[in-house]
C-alpha cells in the first residue's frame, strides 16, 4: 500500500496516487 502525503487514508488513494 502507498502512504498519501497527508498520511491519511491509502487504502481509498491508492487508486488515484500512486497506480
Amino acid at each position: 500500500k502507498i502512504v498519501k502525503p497527508n498520511g491519511e487514508k491509502p487504502d481509498e488513494f491508492e487508486s488515484g496516487i500512486s497506480q
